[in-house]
């Protein structure tokens, strides 16, 4: 009998499941992030917005940022698993109501939304790693997620 199998710190299927899904999740929230970014000169253009408006505009959806430690206790009340479903399905909602934006306004408000409840699921996403992963799996598989948001990051440019 190996020593992994006797401390219980192989890295099972239902792990490897686990952090694949929770990969694309944090890859998503690099994409994201970089994505508004690369939209902003053409929101200017589009809307007729000075860059300094939407310097604003950014200040005020990275308050979504903020807003995801409301959406992080009530994991702690109805569970991580349900929390994340919920706001991975809101962050997708909010991407796609995004394109419906007719003002900074607007688009800033979905945004503001749509960053809390991504900002929700990249924090669940390394929790459940670090809560489900045997202890000398948890590093390598949080360096593994933070790879993938860095990934997610450089997809826009």
């Amino acid at each position: 009998m190996t020593a992994h199998a006797i401390t219980g710190e192989r890295m099972t299927r239902g792990h490897v499941l686990t952090l694949a899904l929770l990969a694309v999740v944090v890859m998503f929230e690099g994409f994201d992030v970089s994505a508004t970014s690369v939209v902003l000169p053409y929101l200017s253009a589009e809307f007729g917005t000075p860059t300094e408006r939407l310097g604003q505009a950014l200040a005020i959806i990275a308050l979504g940022s903020m807003a995801a430690w409301v959406l992080l206790r009530l994991a702690d009340r109805f569970g991580r698993r349900p929390l994340l479903l919920i706001a991975a399905a809101g962050f997708s909602l909010g991407s796609l109501a995004t394109v419906l934006s007719d003002s900074v306004e607007t688009y800033t408000g979905i945004q503001l939304v749509t960053r809390a409840l991504l900002v929700s699921q990249v924090a669940l996403a390394y929790l459940i790693v670090s809560e489900s992963l045997p202890p000398k799996l948890r590093g390598r598989a949080n360096g593994m997620l933070g790879a993938m948001g860095s990934f997610g990051a450089a997809l826009p440019f």
